[in-house]
């Protein structure tokens, strides 16, 4: 089977010569080893098999090759989608641009200046309200945050922004230090991280590790009542790591992770970076109301996420339970 040209119009034929395509098509691509080759017609993009059968008739403005997965790209009036082999839209042309699928199975889908991720299925798995903004470091490079600027639907909007004062609130007036490599420095080569029990504490020491921005966090929340749906949760990610602790708000159907340690500036290592983060919409909404997906999401640059810590998982609802 060859493809022959008359007139600008491309055909195939068989090696007697006996034509096998219907319809001349401006077009044919190279067939792929599964037996499949993107035509076009008239401006638009389909697929045909190796016995001229269109399987995708021509409606797309552009359709990429298909992928071991068996997706395809396509781009329609500007927005993209993807289908199967079969014609099959698996997702609609409703997104900007949908990236590639990594080892995890998701892609990344933009809309309107927000970014998601979907699976290969098409479904969303995390929605398209994640933002990723760019900090000038002012040496030629820039810091990249990814955050999330949205309140999900099923949290009452004066919760989330009275949490969101709360956050705020934490990460204004508490640091981060690592107890291993600070304590000497800060409390002498025998010294003792001070106990941090009354809201003054906080703001007097203004230092210290996960579990105490939980603290501060509860703390400042249970002062304006608003620890109801709020879990304190902690796990590490092997016997011999030192673990981390978080915020969960849950709502009848979804989890939703506030962490205010990783929330912080404290982790921008170059100041006037850090200044601008502080003054960005993206301060304090780095793991606010984010879900575990997101999570994987947004802090995949640095190799672990709230999913990675699942050795030793608690759970505390009591204050006085999580002071001990």
């Amino acid at each position: 089977m060859v493809k022959v040209e008359s007139n600008g119009k491309w055909e195939l034929v068989d090696k007697t010569g006996k034509k096998i395509t219907l319809i001349k098509y401006d077009s044919i691509g190279t067939f792929s080893e599964d037996g499949f080759a993107r035509v076009k017609l008239n401006g638009k993009a389909g697929l045909i098999d190796k016995t001229a059968k269109e399987i995708i008739p021509c409606i797309y403005d552009n359709m990429d090759v298909f992928l071991e997965d068996g997706l395809a790209r396509v781009e329609l009036n500007g927005k993209a989608g993807l289908i199967d082999k079969t014609g099959k839209e698996i997702t609609p042309c409703i997104y900007d641009s949908i990236g590639d699928f990594s080892k995890n199975g998701l892609a990344e889908v933009t809309l309107n200046g927000k970014t998601g991720f979907i699976d290969k299925s098409g479904t969303e798995v995390a929605s398209v309200s994640l933002e990723t903004i760019e900090i000038d470091t002012n040496d030629n490079s820039y810091y990249t945050i990814i955050y999330k600027d949205k309140r999900p639907n099923d949290v009452p909007e004066e919760i989330y922004n009275k949490l969101l004062e709360v956050q705020k609130e934490v990460i204004n007036n508490f640091t981060y230090y690592d107890i291993d490599e600070d304590i000497d420095k800060l409390y002498g080569k025998h010294g003792k991280a001070p106990e941090m029990i009354t809201k003054k504490d906080f703001y007097r020491h203004g230092k210290g590790v996960c579990r105490h921005f939980v603290k501060f966090f509860y703390i400042l929340a249970q002062e304006r009542g608003l620890t109801e749906n709020l879990y304190i949760v902690a796990g590490k990610k092997n016997k011999y790591d030192k673990g981390h602790t978080w915020l969960e708000y849950r709502t009848e159907k979804n989890i939703y992770i506030i962490d205010p340690t990783w929330s912080g500036s404290y982790a921008i290592p170059i100041n006037v970076a850090r200044r601008r983060f502080i003054k960005s919409k993206a301060y304090g909404k780095n793991a606010f109301f984010i879900t575990y997906t997101e999570s994987e999401i947004i802090f995949e640059a640095q190799g672990y996420n709230h999913s990675s810590y699942k050795e030793d998982f608690t759970e505390r609802v009591l204050y006085i339970d999580m002071v001990r």
